[in-house]
């Protein structure tokens, strides 16, 4: 999920937001629905943060676990050449000396 909201637009809510409560609430009313607003942007923001060190930490586990299969399979390839290379001289020892005549 993207945020593609500009700031403009939220801008001009939180403007418009302002207005209404500035024309309803006067004195003390206006200044507790400031802070009630501040309590409730607050606590959207410390959601948003939680969900996105969720997401992060799902995607860096994710990672991790495709590292891990990647480093097995990169073994595995490493251990067979290492193989090949160590049953060579023995095939080359034994096709020469099927041909030589001693």
């Amino acid at each position: 999920m993207r945020l593609t909201i500009p700031l403009t637009m939220i801008a001009d809510l939180w403007q418009a937001a302002l207005g209404a409560f500035q024309s309803h609430f006067h004195g003390s009313d206006f200044f507790e629905a400031a802070v009630a607003l501040a309590v409730l942007l607050g606590s959207f923001g410390f959601l948003f943060l939680v969900w996105r060190v969720c997401w992060g930490v799902e995607r860096f586990t994710a990672a991790s676990l495709e590292r891990a299969h990647t480093e097995r399979r990169l073994a595995e390839m490493l251990s067979q050449l290492v193989e090949a290379h160590q049953r060579a001289p023995e095939q080359l020892w034994s096709a020469s000396a099927a041909l030589s005549p001693c």
